[in-house]
């Protein structure tokens, strides 16, 4: 049962667990989570889609154009020239836990969303760093390596 707001999908969990092992194996980039009706009918947080091994930033970003508001999960992998400024070894990979949030967003739909993220960080714990994002620029290098510690 969630502190407050939406529950998560039985699965929801597990598919978390998946994409941090696979990204040893398999590279997925990102994955969206988005608020549904289960067959009950009852609303939960469940994973709608998974990027395939080609997709990336740019990919994700055409997705998030799509949708209001959704939650994310992001393998970022810093470019060429972060990784040489910082000595970060190539194929290091930073997973985080994203809450996409348009400015122009339906506020009850953004307030749904919202009450549900102390939820899913409670999840995604293992990921370590949650950024909130409100339109592009929130999702630059730049904006993404303010929130990595490590860099």
């Amino acid at each position: 049962m969630p502190q407050s707001g939406t529950a998560l999908d039985e699965n929801v969990k597990e598919e978390i667990r998946a994409f941090k092992m696979d990204q040893s194996k398999v590279k997925v980039p990102w994955m969206l989570m988005e608020i549904v009706q289960n067959d009950d009918r009852i609303d939960v947080v469940k994973v709608t889609k998974k990027a395939g091994p080609s997709d990336n930033l740019e990919t994700l970003r055409e997705e998030l154009k799509q949708r209001e508001v959704v939650y994310f999960v992001l393998d970022y992998e810093p470019s060429e020239e972060k990784r040489a400024k910082h000595n970060i070894p190539k194929g290091k990979t930073y997973p985080l836990t994203c809450f996409w949030s348009m400015e122009t967003a339906n506020i009850k739909l953004k307030m749904k969303y919202s009450s549900t993220v102390g939820t899913l960080k409670s999840a995604t714990s293992t990921l370590k760093t949650y950024l909130e994002a409100h339109d592009f620029d929130d999702l630059s290098e730049e904006a993404i390596g303010d929130k990595i510690k490590n860099f």
